[in-house]
């Protein structure tokens, strides 16, 4: 206890591991993200973290040394909203709706409330907080990817030969495929006797390609053609 009561004091020792601790948050969260060639990386991270530590131990020397005013976080309170600014710069919009950076700008935010936790004194969330950040850009991406690849689809159009023939053609869909929708439709080709089948398949499901599925659907005996749709 009076180890943690003299690391919360404010004096040259403890100003200078706030600082060093917020310096190597910020490190470590913008070495994971330079990692990724990402526009804010190690150096901006360490700037902004330990800034923001700069930030309230001003606001502490101010109010406790000089004695001025009554609220050491005041001036540390403009950085959350500062901070913005910078976090805006590294969002960029692609193509029209494509919109990249917007993990780098919450990390500047998220970097800049851990340096103001440990230039407070708070080693305990700052400590927490830069290992939360840190394993949300290491591991949730891994999960988003596999999430994301299992929700790709693969979208084919299949003509049958005859109306008897569709139930057969469905129960084999059924039974080898991982099937978003099946939609039975008028036949492209016009034939009367023909029937239009429009599948969907979970890509990140299935183990074949597109390629290897759409072979599959033209062997079949009641297919008259398969082909990709969109």
């Amino acid at each position: 206890m009076e180890v943690i009561e003299y690391l919360q004091s404010f004096n040259y020792v403890t100003v200078f591991i706030r600082i060093l601790l917020a310096c190597l948050a910020g490190g470590i969260l913008g070495a994971e993200r330079g990692k990724h060639g990402r526009v804010a990386g190690m150096r901006t991270h360490i700037l902004v973290c330990t800034g923001a530590a700069l930030t309230i131990l001003i606001g502490v020397f101010v109010v406790d040394t000089l004695g001025i005013g009554q609220d050491a976080t005041r001036i540390a309170a403009q950085t959350i909203s500062g901070i913005g600014f910078l976090g805006v710069g590294t969002i960029m919009v692609r193509g029209k709706s494509k919109v990249i950076g917007l993990t780098t700008a919450a990390g500047l935010w998220a970097a800049t409330a851990i340096g103001l936790s440990f230039g407070a004194g708070f080693y305990e969330g700052g400590l927490l907080g830069t290992l939360v950040a840190l394993l949300v850009n290491m591991l949730l991406p891994k999960l988003e990817y596999r999430y994301k690849l299992s929700r790709v689809s693969y979208v084919f159009y299949v003509e049958i030969a005859s109306v008897y023939a569709v139930q057969g053609f469905v129960d084999f869909l059924e039974k080898n495929y991982p099937i978003q929708e099946v939609e039975i439709t008028p036949p492209n080709s016009g034939h009367s006797s023909h029937v239009g089948i429009h599948v969907i398949v979970f890509a990140g499901q299935t183990a074949l390609s597109e390629e290897a599925i759409l072979a599959e659907f033209s062997s079949r005996e009641e297919t008259v053609f398969a082909i990709k749709s969109i």
